[in-house]
């Protein structure tokens, strides 16, 4: 087995951050894309990376432990590869070393759409992926979170240490040293003395000048006392511990405490150390109390404060001077979010990101939000409501919020982040984009669509003035245009800007990229729209094609496309049979897309004219929606809608009308008087009361969805053409001169024009 260590030069520092790199044996021939981006200037931290020369080969299962256990991070390259092990259960070594040791992962996909099944195999781990856009940035922001900066590193070593130990053992005996790292800093008045060991040290290694430097700086010198510290090396000489540290210890008059971690020869330990001195054992907290509360007394005098908890929560948390113990930095910070000041304000961020990213302490969106919410409040405190970290500090709050489908509360504070950020002097850029694009999505997830679309506007805006051509932020920004404007039933808009976002992925990323395929999806909604079903299915079609290239048939997008393309089979009459992959489709969960798929599966039943069904379909889908979306959402109103459709089909018209009358409402409120939808519902109520003799009320509500798609769809549509042609029949039905026709409809549009005027 081999590791290799990779920094920026030449040289690489033994006290370097350490960022361990894992990655699927399929893929190392590729490794060195991701190294070279972990060690790139622009990345935000120096460190070394460190991967095996060949994952899986001759395992030293032990030097492998110990190597991971002294680096900050495990990079987890995310790949069709590595997934297809995970669900095999041959998760790699380092990674299953790495959560063992609860080091911190960060997932790095080659694309975004790998990190559903990643979630299903592994849970939730906060992840980029190379296809975002904004890759850069988020990996410079990941290895920030997760590494020291030079700053906070003198910071703590200057305002967080009271005493410094030196800590000597034998390479073998790692897992016991940790062990007493654990115990000694359980004791509470010794938390903030810090623990250094060579976690470098080979055999046979010259006694350089950082361990000179680092035992002259010790208050104490600790021994780690096991059978394996009095034996000889490899070359039947005194080990590097008893031949060269603990001799220059003793030189420089230091303390020396043995502290015996396992039981060892007294008489022999004696023989090779002095008489004077005495072995504590470890497990007696009692006796290391009273052995080192002497030595360490006279240690430096720190400021036992907010901020000096602060840093000592962070060495905790990054294991920088002592042991990685996330529950006691947790327990440092919660402490310090309570004093007041910066430090209250940089604590609670950091519980915030804890919480909600799940990288060391597990996922818990409750505690999340609540760190989330303190943090805005202390930065309004102190730095002001219109302070850049403030307007960071509620588009963070916002965006927790979308997460949680909690699409009111997202917009509000994305509503106050946008009414700050505006003003800094460093607005305009790419995090400016993405927080009109954030808050466009809230937006639109409300059924917004007009406002979501202003945002995505300024969002295109500012990606095409700050960035270069073609980037994929801008492609993205494109895509959600298109599917805000289906939504809003301006479908000409929707294509072109799907046209423009296909472009722009062709260009930059390759006609087989999964983003090609999102767009493909997108488009064939469009058509679905547009009643255009067979260009819909080839669409659909197209980007299963290219997204079953890479994924399983299981994945979520690939299953919900599959049923897309079921249903609009079924509707054409291509696929009688599609009910049964909506059903498979199900997952069974409260989310608004099984609400869209019940909905589906409810058409093929009318079709079948199986009613009741189709109605517990329906209710299904209706109880998700007033749950995740609300009551007053363009996709509730649409289950209204088809539900008053099955009340008409068994005739219970007055049941029917009043839930088309529900659907309208919300459709006039939310998306306008002008929408399809609104047309869409005019039409059905006409159809009941044709169906109840009411002719002139059935042909003022079809004059009324006329004059919306001409102007929506325009005059030569299919649908259009269907609606002009049912006035007709309805006109002739009231006896009216079918020659004067033409005449009356020009005056009846003339009066309903006004009106909408």
């Amino acid at each position: 087995m081999k590791i290799v260590q990779r920094a920026r030069g030449t040289r690489t520092d033994k006290r370097q951050q350490r960022i361990f790199l894992c990655c699927d044996i399929k893929n190392i021939g590729e490794r060195e894309r991701l190294t070279s981006d972990l060690l790139s200037m622009d990345a935000g931290m120096d460190c070394t990376v460190l991967y095996l020369e060949t994952p899986g080969a001759d395992i030293d299962f032990n030097l492998l432990q110990y190597e991971i256990n002294e680096c900050q991070l495990l990079v987890l390259w995310i790949t069709k590869e590595l997934l297809q092990s995970l669900e095999e259960g041959a998760a790699p070594d380092e990674y299953r070393i790495a959560k063992s040791f609860r080091l911190p992962v960060l997932p790095v996909a080659e694309y975004t759409e790998l990190f559903p099944d990643f979630t299903r195999l592994a849970g939730a781990i906060h992840g980029i992926a190379m296809s975002d856009g904004e890759y850069r940035v988020k990996l410079k922001a990941q290895l920030e979170s997760f590494l020291v900066s030079d700053e906070i590193m003198t910071e703590i070593q200057n305002k967080a240490f009271s005493n410094k130990m030196f800590l000597s053992y034998r390479k073998k005996d790692i897992h016991e040293a940790r062990k007493f790292m654990k115990a000694f800093h359980g004791i509470d008045e010794f938390e903030s003395v810090s623990i250094w060991l060579d976690s470098f040290l080979t055999a046979g290694r010259i006694f350089d000048d950082e361990i000179r430097e680092s035992i002259r700086n010790c208050d104490v010198f600790t021994l780690l006392v096991t059978p394996a510290l009095l034996e000889k090396n490899d070359m039947g000489e005194d080990n590097y511990v008893v031949s060269t540290e603990y001799p220059f210890a003793k030189n420089h008059r230091k303390p020396i405490v043995p502290v015996e971690a396992v039981s060892t020869d007294n008489a022999r330990f004696e023989e090779i150390f002095s008489r004077q001195v005495k072995k504590v054992r470890m497990g007696d907290s009692g006796a290391l109390r009273h052995a080192f509360r002497g030595v360490l007394s006279g240690g430096k005098n720190v400021k036992r404060d907010g901020g000096h908890t602060y840093l000592l929560g962070i060495a905790y948390l990054k294991g920088f001077g002592v042991e990685r113990d996330c529950e006691k930095a947790t327990r440092l910070l919660e402490r310090s979010a309570k004093s007041g000041g910066r430090p209250a304000y940089q604590s609670a961020n950091q519980l915030a990101e804890l919480y909600q990213f799940g990288n060391t302490i597990g996922t818990d969106y409750d505690r999340a939000l609540y760190w989330r919410k303190k943090t805005a409040a202390l930065s309004e405190k102190i730095f002001g409501a219109k302070a850049g970290e403030t307007s960071a500090a509620y588009a963070d709050l916002a965006l927790l919020y979308n997460i949680r489908g909690s699409y009111a509360e997202a917009k509000k504070w994305f509503e106050k982040s946008i009414q700050f950020d505006e003003k800094l002097p460093e607005s305009g850029g790419a995090d400016t984009a993405a927080l009109y694009g954030d808050a466009a999505l809230a937006l639109y997830n409300l059924g917004e669509y007009q406002k979501a679309l202003d945002w995505q506007r300024k969002a295109l805006a500012i990606c095409q003035r700050a960035l270069e051509e073609d980037h994929p932020s801008a492609a993205a920004v494109y895509a959600n245009m298109g599917s805000t404007y289906t939504a809003m039933g301006k479908y000409a808009e929707a294509k072109k800007s799907l046209r423009s976002a296909e472009g722009m992925i062709e260009r930059t990323l390759g006609k087989e990229h999964p983003s090609l395929a999102d767009i493909l999806y997108l488009m064939g909604n469009v058509s679905v729209n547009l009643g255009e079903y067979d260009a819909a299915a080839e669409y659909y079609r197209q980007a299963l094609r290219i997204k079953g290239k890479l994924f399983r048939d299981d994945h979520p997008d690939i299953v919900k496309w599959r049923a897309a393309l079921a249903q609009t089979l079924g509707i054409s009459g291509q696929n009688p049979d599609s009910a049964g992959e909506i059903k498979e489709a199900i997952s069974g969960e409260d989310h608004p897309d099984n609400a869209i798929l019940y909905n589906n599966l409810a058409v093929m039943q009318v079709n079948g004219g199986d009613y009741d069904t189709a109605l517990e379909n329906y209710s299904k889908a209706m109880a998700i929606q007033k749950k995740t979306l609300g009551e007053e959402h363009p996709n509730t109103a649409m289950t209204y809608a088809n539900i008053a459709d099955v009340l008409s089909f068994q005739g219970k018209y007055r049941e029917s009308l009043e839930m088309n009358e529900r659907a309208l409402a919300i459709f006039r409120k939310v998306l306008g008087e002008k929408h399809p939808e609104v047309a869409t519902t005019y039409l059905n109520m006409a159809g009941t009361y044709e169906l109840q003799g009411d002719h002139a009320k059935a042909l003022d509500l079809l004059l009324d969805a006329f004059l919306i798609q001409h102007r929506a769809l325009g005059e030569n549509h299919e649908s259009t053409r269907g609606t002009l042609s049912a006035i007709y029949v309805v006109y002739k039905k009231l006896g009216e001169d079918t020659e004067r026709f033409q005449s009356w409809l020009q005056v009846q549009v003339n009066l309903k024009l006004k009106r909408y005027n």
